[in-house]
């Protein structure tokens, strides 16, 4: 890349957490990679990715991740599963709104993101992307990640866009276990350093929508949806 004299584009995937941002993060990582690696290295553009959940202003290109709320609670509890015992269909335990607090507080963090992102939109390029909308389609909501980034579609024949969901969906069979791992080896924390993933990050609900079904008790749904009413009928 022409680092000498590109000024870099600037790259902001912000938005929801457990919302698909750190798949989202790797397939735009390599969109770009093949863009660059496609061009004169003299001419080609400097990229630079921000990962992070808070929307912040003066990025050339912004992508907003959004699921539904109720999934990303799940997938938080799960994470959580000791903090949200009694919560799950499988335990036995009774749920109280103690047990609760953690979850509603990563709930409004959520909604917080999402909104305050979505506000601002419309002062610079932003694209929502809707964790269901790439489930239902990939490839499709992938095109339009390439159109968005104003990259030459010719450089994305569909068969090399299957090559890119693939390779960032099955990051995780690779990623390192665990960040406080202490027999971590340089390689690792490099690898995670390049795709912001770690072997936790993945929960038993694997990334499916709609499990909240499955998981939750009925009265655990029904105090999260009354919590959520207002964001959820938006």
């Amino acid at each position: 890349m022409n680092s000498e004299s590109s000024e870099v584009i600037k790259i902001q995937i912000c938005g929801m957490s457990q919302s698909g941002s750190t798949l989202l993060y790797n397939i735009v990582r390599l969109i770009l990679n093949r863009s660059v690696n496609l061009q004169d290295p003299a001419t080609a553009p400097v990229y630079g990715i921000i990962k992070e959940h808070p929307f912040s202003l003066g990025s050339d290109y912004t992508i907003v991740t959004m699921r539904d709320l109720r999934d990303t609670t799940l997938s938080w509890m799960l994470k959580h599963a000791d903090e949200c015992y009694g919560c799950f269909i499988d335990k036995e335990a009774e749920s109280n709104g103690v047990v609760l607090e953690p979850a509603i507080t990563s709930m409004g963090k959520n909604i917080m993101w999402l909104e305050t992102a979505v506000a601002h939109a419309s002062m610079q390029n932003t694209f929502i992307w809707k964790y269901e909308a790439y489930k239902h389609n990939p490839l499709k909501i992938t095109q339009r990640i390439i159109s968005f980034l104003d990259l030459k579609r010719e450089f994305y024949p569909v068969e090399i866009i299957k090559e890119i969901i693939n390779e960032a969906e099955s990051l995780i069979n690779q990623a390192p276990s665990d960040p406080d791992d202490p027999n971590l080896n340089v390689d690792e924390r490099a690898w995670n350093q390049k795709t912001k993933m770690w072997k936790i990050q993945q929960t038993s609900n694997k990334g499916k929508s709609g499990q909240w079904r499955n998981f939750l008790k009925p009265q655990i749904c029904d105090h999260l949806e009354m919590l959520m009413f207002g964001f959820l009928t938006k």
